[in-house]
Protein backbone atom coordinates (compact mmCIF):
# COMPACT_ATOMS: atom_id res chain seq x y z
CA UNK A 1 0.00 0.00 0.00
CA UNK A 2 2.62 2.48 0.94
CA UNK A 3 4.56 1.40 -2.07
CA UNK A 4 2.00 2.02 -4.34
CA UNK A 5 0.76 5.38 -2.89
CA UNK A 6 4.39 6.27 -3.86
CA UNK A 7 4.24 5.70 -6.67
CA UNK A 8 1.03 7.41 -7.48
CA UNK A 9 3.11 10.74 -5.69
CA UNK A 10 6.16 10.00 -7.74
CA UNK A 11 3.81 9.93 -11.08
CA UNK A 12 2.06 12.75 -9.99
CA UNK A 13 5.09 14.79 -9.18
CA UNK A 14 6.68 14.19 -12.59
CA UNK A 15 3.73 15.21 -14.43
CA UNK A 16 3.41 18.31 -12.55
CA UNK A 17 7.36 18.72 -13.15
CA UNK A 18 6.87 18.61 -17.02
CA UNK A 19 3.77 21.01 -17.15
CA UNK A 20 5.24 23.74 -15.41
CA UNK A 21 8.39 23.00 -17.72
CA UNK A 22 6.11 23.54 -20.55
CA UNK A 23 4.88 26.41 -18.75
CA UNK A 24 8.48 27.74 -18.93
CA UNK A 25 9.17 27.00 -22.37
CA UNK A 26 5.82 29.04 -23.92
CA UNK A 27 6.44 31.69 -20.87
CA UNK A 28 10.51 32.42 -22.35
CA UNK A 29 9.27 32.14 -26.34
CA UNK A 30 6.31 34.09 -25.52
CA UNK A 31 5.90 37.75 -27.44
CA UNK A 32 4.58 39.54 -24.20
CA UNK A 33 3.93 42.96 -26.44
CA UNK A 34 1.64 41.17 -28.72
CA UNK A 35 -0.45 39.42 -25.65
CA UNK A 36 -0.66 43.17 -23.98
CA UNK A 37 -2.41 44.28 -26.99
CA UNK A 38 -4.15 41.19 -27.38
CA UNK A 39 -5.66 41.76 -23.61
CA UNK A 40 -5.98 45.81 -23.99
CA UNK A 41 -8.43 45.22 -27.47
CA UNK A 42 -10.61 42.49 -26.22
CA UNK A 43 -14.41 43.62 -26.16
CA UNK A 44 -15.23 44.28 -22.18
CA UNK A 45 -19.28 43.15 -23.14
CA UNK A 46 -18.33 40.02 -24.59
CA UNK A 47 -16.21 39.04 -21.61
CA UNK A 48 -19.28 39.87 -19.19
CA UNK A 49 -21.78 37.81 -21.21
CA UNK A 50 -18.91 35.21 -20.89
CA UNK A 51 -18.40 35.56 -17.40
CA UNK A 52 -22.40 35.28 -16.90
CA UNK A 53 -23.40 32.49 -19.22
CA UNK A 54 -19.86 30.91 -17.26
CA UNK A 55 -21.76 31.13 -14.11
CA UNK A 56 -24.89 29.34 -15.06
CA UNK A 57 -23.32 26.69 -16.24
CA UNK A 58 -21.89 26.10 -12.84
CA UNK A 59 -25.41 26.53 -11.58
CA UNK A 60 -26.95 23.76 -13.88
CA UNK A 61 -24.14 21.89 -11.73
CA UNK A 62 -24.79 22.56 -8.74
CA UNK A 63 -29.03 21.32 -9.81
CA UNK A 64 -27.18 18.62 -10.83
CA UNK A 65 -26.47 17.90 -7.88
CA UNK A 66 -29.52 18.62 -5.35
CA UNK A 67 -31.16 16.00 -7.95
CA UNK A 68 -29.34 12.94 -6.02
CA UNK A 69 -28.72 14.66 -2.71
CA UNK A 70 -32.55 14.87 -2.62
CA UNK A 71 -32.54 10.81 -2.74
CA UNK A 72 -30.67 11.16 0.43
CA UNK A 73 -32.74 14.02 2.29
CA UNK A 74 -33.95 17.18 2.61
CA UNK A 75 -31.89 19.73 1.29
CA UNK A 76 -32.49 23.34 -0.17
CA UNK A 77 -31.76 24.23 -3.16
CA UNK A 78 -30.46 27.69 -2.47
CA UNK A 79 -27.83 25.75 0.07
CA UNK A 80 -26.65 23.44 -2.43
CA UNK A 81 -26.04 26.19 -5.17
CA UNK A 82 -24.43 28.30 -2.42
CA UNK A 83 -22.17 25.08 -1.52
CA UNK A 84 -21.63 24.73 -5.23
CA UNK A 85 -20.34 28.04 -5.20
CA UNK A 86 -18.03 28.04 -2.56
CA UNK A 87 -16.58 24.90 -3.57
CA UNK A 88 -15.55 26.30 -6.99
CA UNK A 89 -13.94 29.06 -4.89
CA UNK A 90 -12.07 26.79 -2.70
CA UNK A 91 -10.85 24.60 -5.70
CA UNK A 92 -9.54 27.81 -7.59
CA UNK A 93 -7.22 28.74 -5.42
CA UNK A 94 -5.67 25.55 -3.99
CA UNK A 95 -3.80 22.80 -6.02
CA UNK A 96 -5.54 19.68 -4.62
CA UNK A 97 -9.35 19.70 -4.72
CA UNK A 98 -9.76 21.08 -1.38
CA UNK A 99 -13.12 22.59 -2.68
CA UNK A 100 -14.89 19.18 -3.28
CA UNK A 101 -14.43 17.90 0.21
CA UNK A 102 -15.27 21.49 1.69
CA UNK A 103 -18.66 21.31 -0.07
CA UNK A 104 -19.22 17.76 1.12
CA UNK A 105 -18.94 19.47 4.78
CA UNK A 106 -21.19 22.86 4.07
CA UNK A 107 -23.96 20.07 3.03
CA UNK A 108 -23.02 17.53 5.55
CA UNK A 109 -23.36 20.32 8.29
CA UNK A 110 -26.62 22.76 7.22
CA UNK A 111 -28.48 19.55 6.23
CA UNK A 112 -27.87 16.81 8.58
CA UNK A 113 -27.56 14.20 5.84
CA UNK A 114 -24.36 12.25 6.55
CA UNK A 115 -21.29 12.56 5.09
CA UNK A 116 -21.53 9.40 3.68
CA UNK A 117 -24.74 10.51 1.39
CA UNK A 118 -23.39 13.64 0.64
CA UNK A 119 -20.39 11.92 -0.49
CA UNK A 120 -22.04 9.33 -2.87
CA UNK A 121 -24.20 12.03 -4.44
CA UNK A 122 -20.90 14.09 -5.06
CA UNK A 123 -19.39 11.22 -6.98
CA UNK A 124 -22.59 10.17 -9.13
CA UNK A 125 -22.42 14.12 -9.83
CA UNK A 126 -18.88 14.30 -10.41
CA UNK A 127 -19.39 10.76 -12.90
CA UNK A 128 -21.76 12.75 -15.26
CA UNK A 129 -19.48 15.28 -15.62
CA UNK A 130 -16.91 12.68 -16.97
CA UNK A 131 -19.95 11.05 -19.03
CA UNK A 132 -20.63 14.41 -20.69
CA UNK A 133 -16.59 15.06 -21.12
CA UNK A 134 -16.69 11.55 -23.46
CA UNK A 135 -19.70 12.28 -25.33
CA UNK A 136 -17.88 16.06 -25.93
CA UNK A 137 -14.77 14.16 -27.68
CA UNK A 138 -17.48 11.85 -29.39
CA UNK A 139 -19.55 15.19 -30.97
CA UNK A 140 -16.35 17.21 -31.99
CA UNK A 141 -14.25 14.03 -33.08
CA UNK A 142 -16.99 13.19 -35.57
CA UNK A 143 -18.68 16.13 -36.69
CA UNK A 144 -15.78 18.93 -36.81
CA UNK A 145 -13.23 18.85 -39.16
CA UNK A 146 -9.45 19.48 -38.05
CA UNK A 147 -9.63 17.92 -34.64
CA UNK A 148 -5.78 17.21 -33.44
CA UNK A 149 -4.82 13.74 -34.08
CA UNK A 150 -4.33 13.50 -30.13
CA UNK A 151 -8.03 13.59 -29.43
CA UNK A 152 -9.35 11.77 -32.96
CA UNK A 153 -7.36 8.66 -31.57
CA UNK A 154 -9.83 8.24 -29.04
CA UNK A 155 -12.72 8.63 -31.25
CA UNK A 156 -13.56 5.10 -31.11
CA UNK A 157 -13.16 4.14 -27.95
CA UNK A 158 -15.18 7.13 -26.74
CA UNK A 159 -17.99 6.29 -28.74
CA UNK A 160 -17.85 2.40 -27.47
CA UNK A 161 -17.94 4.69 -23.71
CA UNK A 162 -21.61 6.48 -24.42
CA UNK A 163 -23.23 3.36 -26.23
CA UNK A 164 -21.88 0.81 -23.24
CA UNK A 165 -23.75 4.16 -20.86
CA UNK A 166 -26.81 4.31 -23.17
CA UNK A 167 -27.37 0.53 -22.91
CA UNK A 168 -26.60 0.72 -18.92
CA UNK A 169 -29.34 3.26 -18.95
CA UNK A 170 -31.81 1.31 -20.99
CA UNK A 171 -31.14 -1.34 -18.54
CA UNK A 172 -31.70 0.65 -15.25
CA UNK A 173 -35.04 2.36 -16.86
CA UNK A 174 -36.82 -0.63 -17.21
CA UNK A 175 -35.83 -1.75 -13.45
CA UNK A 176 -35.81 1.14 -11.62
CA UNK A 177 -37.49 3.71 -13.72
CA UNK A 178 -37.46 6.58 -10.79
CA UNK A 179 -33.39 6.38 -10.54
CA UNK A 180 -33.54 6.18 -14.26
CA UNK A 181 -35.36 10.06 -14.50
CA UNK A 182 -33.31 11.43 -12.27
CA UNK A 183 -30.45 10.02 -13.89
CA UNK A 184 -32.04 11.17 -17.09
CA UNK A 185 -32.57 14.81 -15.72
CA UNK A 186 -29.09 15.51 -14.24
CA UNK A 187 -27.57 13.80 -17.37
CA UNK A 188 -29.75 17.07 -19.14
CA UNK A 189 -28.00 19.27 -17.11
CA UNK A 190 -24.53 18.62 -17.93
CA UNK A 191 -24.86 18.89 -21.10
CA UNK A 192 -26.16 22.25 -20.74
CA UNK A 193 -23.57 22.47 -18.38
CA UNK A 194 -20.96 21.60 -20.72
CA UNK A 195 -22.53 23.29 -24.00
CA UNK A 196 -22.59 26.82 -22.30
CA UNK A 197 -18.80 26.20 -21.46
CA UNK A 198 -18.67 25.90 -24.87
CA UNK A 199 -20.12 28.65 -24.90
CA UNK A 200 -17.73 30.47 -22.91
CA UNK A 201 -14.57 29.70 -24.80
CA UNK A 202 -15.94 30.50 -27.63
CA UNK A 203 -17.02 34.27 -26.63
CA UNK A 204 -13.81 35.15 -25.02
CA UNK A 205 -12.23 34.07 -28.75
CA UNK A 206 -14.40 36.43 -30.09
CA UNK A 207 -13.88 38.80 -27.54
CA UNK A 208 -10.27 38.76 -28.29
CA UNK A 209 -11.08 38.64 -31.67
CA UNK A 210 -9.06 35.05 -32.12
CA UNK A 211 -9.86 33.90 -35.59
CA UNK A 212 -10.53 30.22 -35.25
CA UNK A 213 -13.94 27.84 -35.71
CA UNK A 214 -15.92 26.53 -33.01
CA UNK A 215 -14.71 23.24 -33.22
CA UNK A 216 -10.75 24.40 -32.78
CA UNK A 217 -12.21 26.27 -29.64
CA UNK A 218 -13.71 22.99 -28.69
CA UNK A 219 -10.57 21.34 -29.31
CA UNK A 220 -8.65 23.51 -27.35
CA UNK A 221 -11.68 23.26 -24.66
CA UNK A 222 -11.00 19.39 -24.62
CA UNK A 223 -7.31 19.31 -24.14
CA UNK A 224 -7.26 21.76 -21.46
CA UNK A 225 -10.01 19.42 -19.24
CA UNK A 226 -7.51 16.56 -19.52
CA UNK A 227 -4.85 19.34 -17.41
CA UNK A 228 -6.93 19.80 -14.83
CA UNK A 229 -6.28 15.97 -13.98
CA UNK A 230 -3.05 16.84 -12.29
CA UNK A 231 -2.85 20.37 -10.62
CA UNK A 232 0.58 21.64 -10.94
CA UNK A 233 -0.49 25.21 -9.75
CA UNK A 234 -3.65 26.46 -7.89
CA UNK A 235 -6.37 26.62 -11.03
CA UNK A 236 -3.75 25.57 -12.97
CA UNK A 237 -2.90 28.56 -14.16
CA UNK A 238 0.03 28.92 -16.50
CA UNK A 239 -0.61 25.02 -17.66
CA UNK A 240 -4.15 26.04 -18.52
CA UNK A 241 -2.73 28.69 -21.09
CA UNK A 242 0.52 26.55 -22.42
CA UNK A 243 -1.98 23.46 -23.42
CA UNK A 244 -4.54 26.24 -25.22
CA UNK A 245 -1.96 27.82 -27.31
CA UNK A 246 -0.05 24.33 -28.11
CA UNK A 247 -3.38 22.93 -28.94
CA UNK A 248 -4.36 25.84 -31.31
CA UNK A 249 -0.99 26.18 -32.80
CA UNK A 250 -1.93 23.81 -35.57
CA UNK A 251 -4.57 25.75 -36.36
CA UNK A 252 -2.91 28.53 -37.85
CA UNK A 253 -3.02 31.11 -34.55
CA UNK A 254 -0.50 33.02 -33.38
CA UNK A 255 0.72 32.26 -29.52
CA UNK A 256 0.44 35.36 -28.03
CA UNK A 257 -2.79 35.82 -29.24
CA UNK A 258 -3.69 32.43 -27.72
CA UNK A 259 -2.30 33.23 -24.41
CA UNK A 260 -3.82 36.23 -24.12
CA UNK A 261 -7.41 34.24 -24.69
CA UNK A 262 -6.68 31.68 -22.08
CA UNK A 263 -5.70 34.59 -19.80
CA UNK A 264 -9.07 36.09 -20.43
CA UNK A 265 -11.22 32.64 -20.29
CA UNK A 266 -9.63 31.74 -16.85
CA UNK A 267 -10.15 35.38 -15.40
CA UNK A 268 -13.85 35.11 -16.85
CA UNK A 269 -14.00 31.51 -15.27
CA UNK A 270 -11.95 31.81 -11.85
CA UNK A 271 -12.51 35.74 -10.18
CA UNK A 272 -16.31 36.29 -10.29
CA UNK A 273 -16.93 32.83 -8.98
CA UNK A 274 -13.77 33.04 -6.62
CA UNK A 275 -14.79 36.72 -5.63
CA UNK A 276 -18.56 35.44 -4.58
CA UNK A 277 -18.08 31.67 -3.52
CA UNK A 278 -15.46 33.13 -1.27
CA UNK A 279 -17.97 35.46 0.53
CA UNK A 280 -19.71 32.01 1.27
CA UNK A 281 -17.04 29.78 2.09
CA UNK A 282 -16.73 31.66 5.79
CA UNK A 283 -20.54 31.61 6.52
CA UNK A 284 -21.26 27.88 5.57
CA UNK A 285 -17.91 26.42 6.54
CA UNK A 286 -17.01 28.09 9.59
CA UNK A 287 -13.51 27.33 11.09
CA UNK A 288 -12.64 24.19 9.04
CA UNK A 289 -11.83 26.40 6.20
CA UNK A 290 -8.46 27.09 7.57
CA UNK A 291 -7.88 23.86 7.58
CA UNK A 292 -9.17 22.94 4.10
CA UNK A 293 -6.59 25.63 3.13
CA UNK A 294 -3.27 24.10 5.25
Amino acid sequence: MLKSRSRAALRTTGISVILLGLVAFVAWRLDWHAMLGALVHASLLVLLFAAAVNALSLACKGVRWWIFLRREGEVPLALVLRATLAGASLNNMLIAQGGEAARVIMIARRSGISVAAVTRALALERSLDAVSYVLLVVLATWSFPGIPEAIMRWRMHATGVIGLCAVVFVVVSARRARAARAFGSAMLLSLIAWALQVATYYAVARATHLDITLGASIAAQLAVGLSFLVRATPGNVGVFQAIYAATLLPFGVAQSAAIATALLIQFVQVVPITIIGGALTKSLLGPQTQELRA
